[in-house]
């Protein structure tokens, strides 16, 4: 029980540290937006190409950079609510109530909502590298879309796991 304490208590300074990353970044894409629109010497182009993808020969309209942010902030603030949720579930297993059916179903929630994430991520980045045309970024996206997508997968199968092993519990209860 000990090292499951550890265990959950790094994992939930994990998600904060999460948590506060993201939120962070979404922050600092707010900022270059409200910056670039109140000075007209600031352009969004030179924030996007020094953060997401490298210098190409064409420059797309600051629209389609706006879009791109805002996009990526409204992603950043789904992942944040599901790594919130992840918060609470890590709590419910402190308490000791995991094993049951509304556990089970955020787990499954969770782990959808990461691979939605990741899928959104990945399709919001390869249209904007066919604006920003940076063959490149191609291969930069494809490994936080990986990671997430199999962090995603891993929630469902433990998802799926609980939900047995609820089925099982449940049966166990009924014999008695």
């Amino acid at each position: 029980m000990k090292n499951s304490k550890f265990n959950t208590f790094s994992l939930t300074i994990i998600l904060i540290l999460a948590k506060l990353y993201y939120a962070l970044i979404s922050g600092r894409i707010i900022y270059e937006i409200t910056n670039s629109i109140i000075s007209e010497k600031y352009s969004i182009y030179n924030y996007i190409i020094s953060e997401y993808f490298k210098k190409g020969h064409y420059k797309p309209h600051p629209i389609v950079g706006y879009i791109f942010l805002i996009l990526f902030c409204l992603l950043n603030i789904y992942l944040i609510i599901k790594l919130l949720k992840a918060n609470l579930l890590l709590n419910n297993y402190r308490v000791g109530s995991l094993l049951n059916l509304k556990q089970t179903k955020k787990i499954k929630s969770i782990g959808s909502g990461l691979i939605i994430y990741a899928k959104s991520w990945y399709t919001l980045h390869m249209i904007s590298y066919f604006f920003y045309v940076d063959i490149n970024a191609f291969f930069t996206a494809l490994s936080q879309f990986i990671v997430f997508y199999i962090l995603g997968k891993l929630m469902l199968f433990i998802s799926a796991v609980a939900e047995e092993g609820t089925t099982y519990k449940q049966e166990n209860d009924l014999t008695i």
